[in-house]
């Protein structure tokens, strides 16, 4: 039963560190540097033009169903047995800068923890794609007035990777849009007509190699390898980011947060680790710990861990 508990407790900071995660990435300073560096039509304005002129109202976090057809109306939940609610992390409305028509694009993020998962995450984000075009029926368009769609971005942030092919993913950004492609001829129309779908896949890896100053960012505000204090300082000196009350008490909890998970996950491995020898070398407990070279004064709990 203890070891059920401990698990329960781990997989509970899990979730407050996945909460805290959503939390960073809603603030508009964050956002708005995610558009200028994904998205071509901010690219030309600074941070805190994009922040203050074109992010529409407060970002809806963890709040609207993705099997709701629904984009207005971002409070309403999703009380399905079968699907359950799965929920956008992020989820807004931006203007379309020199646009003429008051054009905006819906805009989703995603913190990912891991870049790979029992599904390919590209598939996920198209699923995305195709809720957020089918939910704007009625709300932003109806009818037969396709033209009224709104584009969307579903942009993903994956923090963690750990096989050979994620390693080599590190420290990087790729578009996934709709293209056209001639095969006999060459048609005319219109690339707006079309172009209503972008997937951005930003994979994180180690802040300190990279000039990319999206990357950065971003890397510095989730790296598991720096205190809060310094993050802080890098954040605000390096990267211009203005610290109120709010993301600062968000960086101290992530940080604080981050230590724990990281040592419960050590935890669960020594814990395997122990079993497997008292299995496989047929070993009592009290040799299993020597054998794995665990320091004495954390014996008895193992022992607690592994013996229940």
């Amino acid at each position: 039963m203890a070891g059920l508990n401990s698990s329960l407790v781990h997989l509970e900071e899990v979730g407050k560190l996945d909460n805290i995660c959503k939390s960073i990435l809603s603030k508009k300073q964050v956002l708005a540097r995610i558009l200028k560096g994904t998205i071509e039509a901010y690219e030309n304005y600074s941070a805190e033009e994009i922040a203050e002129k074109f992010i529409e109202g407060e970002p809806k976090v963890n709040k609207v169903p993705v099997h709701r057809d629904e984009i207005t109306g971002m409070n309403t939940e999703d009380n399905s047995e079968t699907e359950g609610e799965v929920r956008y992390d992020v989820l807004f409305k931006a203007k379309v800068p020199d646009s003429d028509k008051d054009e905006e694009y819906i805009v989703n993020v995603e913190s990912q923890g891991d870049y790979y998962t029992k599904y390919p995450l590209l598939s996920r984000a198209v699923y995305y794609c195709g809720r957020l075009l089918s939910a704007q029926k009625d709300k932003e368009f109806s009818n037969d007035n396709y033209q009224d769609i709104r584009k969307v971005h579903s942009i993903w942030v994956c923090l963690n990777g750990n096989d050979k092919t994620s390693k080599a993913n590190e420290n990087t950004i790729a578009s996934y849009v709709f293209a056209k492609k001639d095969i006999y001829g060459k048609q005319q129309f219109k690339r707006t007509d079309y172009d209503l779908v972008e997937i951005i896949m930003i994979c994180l890896g180690d802040e300190e190699e990279v000039d990319n100053e999206l990357l950065a960012c971003l890397g510095t505000f989730f790296s598991s390898k720096k205190d809060a204090e310094t993050k802080k300082r890098i954040l605000h000196d390096e990267h211009g980011i203005i610290f109120d009350s709010d993301i600062e008490r968000e960086v101290d909890n992530m940080c604080n947060y981050g230590e724990y998970v990281l040592e419960k996950g050590e935890e669960n491995a020594t814990v395997k680790l122990l079993k497997n020898i008292m299995k496989n070398l047929n070993l009592p407990i009290d040799k299993a710990l020597v054998v794995a070279e665990v320091p004495e004064d954390k014996w008895a709990m193992y022992k607690q861990l592994v013996l229940g």
